[in-house]
């Protein structure tokens, strides 16, 4: 990131901050001390993680981060991340399944409220992309009115900028692309409990298996070591675009782990109904996959890594002895 892109970034976030902070301070609304506390160990439970995120997230909140009720899977996956503290959990969700905003945003402040996350760590692809990612959680620790009238102020030092900051409740959250690295991470005694893996996947860097291979390893490796002992959530969200690629590969390199969880989602079935009806009709489902050419939509909408001119299967190759007395001079 530039330091023109970085102070048009600064400038995005001063303007955004402020109509979270005007936005969420209209939507408060009058409740006894005890209808207070009834309601934030409600929402805390994880059962409850999409009233949560509605609250101080959803359409109802006044905010513009989501734009339709939260789907189903987005709480199965959650429930999964909140029940095992060493889960390695692939999201491969369509684009447009709010991947980001649920883990980095809604899961990530879950988390932080059930004393469950003390060193949070953001990768994006590059460093400046993890900045942006870590910015849109600051933001809201510092900005929303719900989530500050129920938890007290949050921030102590740092910034989304600068790549890491502190809460007042003494969390740690820092950013890092996936090119830094991620050896002897710590923030006083506390190792990364919690790193999520967003949008890592790159169809062209694929192609240099070298890179790809030494990505992998880091991320499995690095990464997969540099985690607190008995706690170490690790979050991958990335929809499946791309064979022989990180996602493939850190799935099978954690083929044998019982931790490894594959939570796959596609825009919609075969027969065009939404996996995320709240947000998409069928109608809906129907024009964005003939909006979209064949080999985009498979990959982005329906997880199936083909390739333009790379759709012969095995099973179609016949293969037969030639004879000994022939001489090919080509094939």
């Amino acid at each position: 990131m530039t330091k023109t892109e970085l102070k048009d970034a600064k400038e995005r976030y001063f303007q955004q901050s402020k109509v979270i902070q005007l936005l969420s301070y209209q939507s408060l609304f009058k409740e006894s001390s005890q209808e207070q506390e009834d309601r934030i160990k409600r929402l805390l439970k994880p059962e409850n993680y999409l009233e949560f995120f509605e609250y101080y997230y959803g359409v109802n909140s006044g905010l513009a981060l989501a734009d339709a009720p939260c789907a189903k899977f987005h709480l199965d996956s959650y429930l999964k991340v909140f029940k095992n503290p060493l889960i390695k959990q692939q999201r491969r969700w369509f684009r447009g399944a709010a991947k980001s905003i649920h883990t980095n945003v809604g899961n990530l402040s879950h988390l932080k409220q059930n004393n469950e996350v003390n060193f949070g760590l953001i990768i994006g692809r590059t460093e400046g992309h993890s900045k942006l990612l870590l910015s849109d959680l600051q933001l809201h620790l510092e900005s929303n009115e719900r989530f500050i009238k129920d938890f007290g102020m949050q921030m102590q030092y740092g910034s989304w900028a600068d790549g890491q900051f502190e809460t007042n409740d003494k969390k740690f959250f820092m950013a890092l692309g996936l090119n830094q690295p991620f050896r002897g991470l710590r923030n006083n005694a506390d190792r990364p409990d919690w790193a999520s893996m967003d949008d890592l996947e790159d169809r062209k860097q694929a192609k240099n298996i070298e890179l790809t291979k030494e990505n992998v390893q880091k991320l499995t490796g690095d990464l997969g070591k540099a985690g607190q002992k008995g706690r170490f959530r690790q979050i991958m969200c990335n929809n499946y675009i791309v064979k022989d690629g990180i996602v493939e590969g850190y799935a099978e390199k954690y083929k044998g782990s019982k931790n490894l969880d594959i939570s796959t989602v596609n825009l919609c079935d075969k027969d065009f109904n939404p996996s995320w009806p709240e947000r998409y009709t069928k109608q809906e489902c129907i024009d964005i996959v003939n909006d979209t050419d064949y080999h985009t939509s498979q990959r982005e909408d329906f997880n199936n890594p083909v390739e333009e001119g790379k759709r012969i299967k095995a099973e179609w190759i016949h293969y037969k002895k030639t004879h000994g007395n022939q001489i090919h001079n080509g094939l």
